[in-house]
């Protein structure tokens, strides 16, 4: 019945509310970070989430010699490093850019339910992306086994999601079908080998093509923290 009462929310944000994936697909932006003086760069996205700022996670911004944002209308950024705030818990990093001029994504805060499927909007060298997953479970409910993601599972404002991700798509916005945001995809394991934490058993279970977000609710916070 919920799988039934999704589609109905994404056909209707498809054929009749084309102004919320018209904001999405603006206020996503593409970041291109130098590593070095050899030009080594990685790549990521960022997502407007107030006047002139936006949310990106903080490992695409690490070691970063100078980052330069680039927007759907194809206006160019380069970023002022005094202009980066970086959270000191989360895998979460803000950037002030003065003279954007982009709609802000307003931020969901309730919990993503397991088995509801959002969309993920990235942008690319060659133009937005659009993807879908299915939210499987809040990682605080879950004991990695194999990988071990280090201190990242630890936090407990993640959830994971069920989907093939790309290089470059950290910092991708996760779009409920209301059109606000209840994530950022934060990491990516190919496969993974999970425990229940309440289970009676040690045997685990391995699942493929796992996404870890950070929940709207964290960025909500990191944001407000940020704004005092």
């Amino acid at each position: 019945m919920e799988s039934i009462k999704e589609l109905w929310m994404w056909l209707w944000l498809r054929f009749n509310n084309r102004k919320i994936l018209h904001i999405a697909k603006n206020s996503t932006l593409r970041i291109e970070v130098t590593l070095d003086t050899d030009g080594n760069k990685a790549m990521g996205t960022g997502f407007v989430v107030a006047a002139n700022r936006i949310c990106t996670t903080k490992h695409t911004l690490q070691g970063a010699r100078s980052i330069t944002v680039f927007t759907n209308d194809k206006r160019r950024f380069e970023v002022n490093l005094n202009n980066v705030h970086k959270d000191s818990m989360l895998d979460i990093a803000f950037i002030d850019i003065p003279d954007l001029d982009l709609t802000p994504i307003e931020i969901d805060t309730n919990l993503p339910q397991s088995g509801t499927k959002p969309l993920t909007v990235t942008q690319t060298r060659f133009g937005y992306k659009l993807g879908r997953g299915r939210v499987s479970f809040d990682v605080d409910e879950l004991e990695f086994v194999a990988p071990k993601l280090d201190t990242l599972t630890q936090q407990t404002e993640l959830s994971l999601l069920i989907k093939v991700t790309d290089e470059g798509d950290s910092g991708s916005l996760i779009l409920a079908p209301n059109g606000k945001a209840v994530g950022i995809i934060t990491a990516y394991t190919p496969t993974a080998v999970i425990k229940f934490k309440d289970s009676s058993t040690d045997r685990g279970i391995r699942l493929y093509a796992l996404t870890l977000f950070t929940r709207g609710s964290s960025i909500k916070d990191a944001l407000e923290k940020l704004s005092k």
